[in-house]
């Protein structure tokens, strides 16, 4: 008589592990299960341990079921089975039958990097996590607050099983708030909360933006080439306001971090008299650079250098004329680019005017600007 023989673990009991970084064993159930014969009237399981110089019987024991629970220690094991009749009498016995009984070990989540996945045009995502007691095969997956998972499509456990490496497809991500979880064989589960999946309003590749700026002069000091007036110098300013317009080409975009150049037309109304000459508007061409931070989806942080070259109106008491200018400029901004077509930005800009007189200034302004193609960060 042939006996086909099957092994099934059901969990028991706990039990404490004796060993140094384990956590908790988890004590199984062995069930062998074979195909059961009418005319058999009990059976003999045989069971050996593998150890170094062969194999050593564990157990042997007699039963009248077509299956038998017992509780091994972790190691390798083969097992096999005697029918006996109805006089008693054995029968053919079944081939061994090996089998291998693992410890059962929780794993420890310790930290994980990054802790955000923003849905963009990569095409795959990584996600690296430092633990311990990970198994060989663990299962690993994303758990969403609320039941849903999402399982990488690419796994890696190291030996040690201290650290393990995730790869995800762009495809896969649904932007919300989930945990990270680990099984190990025996349904060991943990998990560490704190992941997030982001979606993510992108600056465009390439984004000329057009708008306008306006803002209120006070300046800091004035003199001339030939002679200072103090602090001040300047006896008289009337109606110091600023108008830009402003252009920006992007030539570097990243996920957090845009490089632009700027070219910014701008007119300086004011009238400023010192003892011998007044200088009124001046026309400014200026370049600057343009570094953007961008955070929050939806918002960035701007520092503007720059410098510029014009024209200013001089008047003295014969004649007016046109005198070149030079300026420089240093500034720091905010802007919302939470809208489709339109941003606001505002910042302080500290600089100087140089014509034949000398101007130092800080210019607080506030602009709207228009997109020429659409924010879809």
């Amino acid at each position: 008589m042939f006996l086909a023989a099957l092994l099934l673990l059901t969990p028991a009991s706990f039990l404490k592990a004796q060993t140094a970084g384990y956590f908790l064993e988890s004590r199984f159930v062995q069930r062998l299960v074979w195909s059961e014969d009418k005319y058999t009237l009990r059976y003999e399981v045989v069971i050996e341990k593998k150890e170094d110089k062969g194999y050593r019987q564990t157990l042997r024991k007699f039963t009248d079921t077509s299956f038998i629970e017992v509780s091994l220690e972790p190691g390798k094991y083969r097992y096999r089975v005697i029918p006996y009749d109805f006089r008693n009498q054995p029968g053919d016995s079944s081939e061994w039958k090996d089998f291998e009984i693992h410890a059962v070990i929780k794993p420890e989540l310790h930290s994980f990097s990054p802790s955000v996945f923003y849905v963009s045009d990569n095409a795959v995502h990584e996600l690296n996590i430092s633990a311990k007691n990970l198994a060989p095969n663990a299962e690993i997956y994303l758990r969403r607050l609320g039941g849903a998972f999402i399982e990488p499509v690419e796994k890696y456990i190291n030996e040690s099983g201290s650290h393990a490496r995730l790869l995800f497809d762009n495809e896969q991500l649904i932007p919300g708030d989930y945990e990270i979880v680990a099984v190990n064989p025996g349904r060991m589960e943990t998990s560490k909360e704190g992941f997030t999946i982001a979606a993510v309003i992108s600056a465009p590749k390439e984004w000329p933006a057009l708008y306008m700026s306006v803002g209120g002069m006070f300046f800091d000091y004035g003199q001339s080439r030939d002679q200072s007036f103090g602090r001040y110098g300047i006896q008289r300013i009337y109606f110091p306001f600023n108008m830009v317009m402003r252009f920006d080409i992007t030539l570097y975009k990243g996920d957090y971090f845009n490089f632009l150049l700027e070219l910014a037309p701008s007119m300086y109304i004011f009238e400023a008299s010192f003892n011998d000459a007044t200088i009124q508007d001046t026309l400014m061409f200026n370049v600057n650079f343009l570094f953007r931070w961008l955070f929050r989806q939806k918002a960035a942080f701007c520092f503007r250098p720059g410098l510029g070259i014009g024209r200013s109106l001089l008047s003295d008491n014969e004649n007016s004329s046109w005198l070149s200018s030079a300026a420089g400029n240093i500034g720091l901004s905010f802007q919302y680019l939470g809208w489709k077509y339109f941003f606001m930005e505002s910042g302080i800009d500290a600089g100087a005017l140089i014509t034949k007189y000398q101007f130092g200034y800080i210019l607080p302004w506030v602009c709207f600007g228009f997109k020429l193609q659409k924010n879809d960060r």
